[in-house]
């Protein structure tokens, strides 16, 4: 320890000599560590971090199309072309609107509810479920049922649903089978849960959903879904409610004798799983400049796609700036380095020679500039990773609070991409220097390390 000290006297003396010198390679070498650590950063954490994270639960790498149906058809099944998805459901939204007890504001009292009959027993759809279901205790004035086109796409669950409820501990279809034919209807299994129902006793028993006209009656339970789905980045874009306690398919629909006041069954939505989050953001975006020009068809994201869509510009803008002056600082720092260290070497020739008198070595005196350098590095190190790790704290959270106040859920940026970037930009920048060094000591030494004079 003893030695090592005494053989940092001589450096740290020298740098201390050179005060005005010693600033300007520990600002160059601390601006050159901040931008490197940063677009590296930057890079890991969105460029690697979110798309790994988001493909390794590929559920998260979906888009839908909103379209009329027969009116935009053709362009749809060209865009399933293009797009080639792994798999699809093709589904719109209906709503039955529950009666009012004459006029006026709504309220939970002026509410008729509708009647849920399962293999003839009533269960009144009152307020109490819909409290604990829907809008955090606010009144539930109708009812959504997905209505799915099983001639364009059989798929009801697809296969990357089914491993993102099992990740969470419960099967996408807990009960049945996963078909819907004519006359079939699948359940919400927790509409069952609050009514105490088995799924599996449930199944095959005839169920009716009436108000003051018939919604629908003698349908055949065909299957019971798991309540995970309506959590399910692939139906759920963050703006549109997708929670619905029933599915049927479009063939029962087309007979059944609903209320008035309905919405439009041709306004579809097709979902499409792609095979990465990458391949599903390129595709996103290719088709939502393609759609942009035709009316009353439109390429919708999820939360997680939304979010990394609209973050994109920024971060790309900023990785470029980052890059650029990167390469500059260091290219810049790199040449200071090897110009300053050559002209130190020139200029102490006579200090070269004269430790060389005293029975130093060659390796001896190279070892004194390449530590100069090392100090100056470390002191600059220290100094851009207290920087770089606060202002990456500082990051990680507005950012993800962005994210959270705009959208919800989504992506988000994780400090643990903090440590390879500081480990890759202190070797490289650390590299460099010691190959500068190296350099500005060999080109002004004939002997490659330092000059002697001939007289000794």
């Amino acid at each position: 320890m003893k030695s090592f000290l005494n053989g940092l006297y001589l450096p740290v003396r020298m740098l201390v000599a050179n005060k005005k010198r010693s600033f300007g390679l520990i600002c160059g070498f601390l601006l050159s560590l901040i931008c490197m650590i940063s677009s590296l950063f930057a890079f890991f954490a969105f460029d690697l971090g979110i798309t790994k994270r988001m493909s390794s639960e590929n559920v998260y790498s979906t888009f839908g199309i909103s379209y009329e149906k027969d009116k935009h058809s053709q362009e749809v099944l060209a865009a399933i072309e293009y797009c080639q998805p792994t798999d699809y459901v093709n589904t719109c939204s209906i709503y039955l609107n529950y009666y009012l007890k004459g006029n006026g504001f709504i309220h939970v009292n002026n509410i008729i509810y509708p009647t849920l009959t399962i293999d003839g027993k009533d269960y009144l759809h009152d307020y109490d479920y819909v409290r604990s279901t829907y809008h955090h205790g606010s009144p539930k004035t109708s009812e959504q049922i997905i209505v799915y086109d099983t001639e364009l796409s059989t798929a009801i669950i697809t296969k990357d649903e089914a491993a993102y409820c099992r990740k969470r501990g419960e099967n996408a279809l807990v009960a049945g089978k996963q078909s819907l034919e004519r006359g079939e209807v699948m359940v919400a299994a927790d509409l069952l849960d609050y009514y105490g129902i088995n799924y599996e006793d449930a199944v095959g028993k005839k169920i009716s959903f009436s108000q003051a006209v018939e919604s629908f009656e003698d349908f055949t339970i065909s299957g019971v879904y798991s309540k995970l789905l309506n959590d399910s980045p692939f139906r759920n874009d963050g703006k549109h409610e997708r929670y619905a306690d029933f599915w049927i398919s479009e063939k029962s629909f087309d007979n059944l004798d609903w209320v008035s006041d309905k919405s439009s069954p041709n306004q579809y939505d097709i979902y499409m799983q792609m095979p990465s989050f990458s391949k599903a953001f390129d595709t996103f975006k290719a088709l939502e400049e393609r759609f942009s020009r035709t009316y009353g068809i439109s390429a919708t994201a999820n939360d997680a796609l939304n979010s990394y869509v609209d973050f994109y510009p920024y971060y790309e803008t900023a990785a470029y700036v980052l890059i650029i002056f990167t390469v500059l600082l260091v290219f810049v720092t790199i040449l200071n380095v090897f110009v300053l260290i050559g002209y130190g070497v020139k200029k102490n020739r006579g200090f070269n020679t004269m430790l060389k008198a005293v029975g130093m070595t060659d390796d001896g005196v190279i070892k004194v500039y390449l530590a100069q350098i090392l100090i100056l590095f470390i002191i600059a190190l220290i100094i851009a990773t207290l920087l770089t790790s606060i202002a990456a704290v500082v990051a990680i959270y507005e950012v993800n609070i962005s994210i959270a106040n705009v959208y919800g859920s989504g992506f988000g940026f994780d400090f643990l991409f903090y440590l390879p970037a500081w480990a890759i930009s202190v070797i490289a920048v650390l590299t460099l220097l010691v190959v500068a060094s190296l350099l500005g000591i060999i080109k002004n030494n004939k002997t490659n390390i330092v000059r002697v004079s001939q007289e000794q």
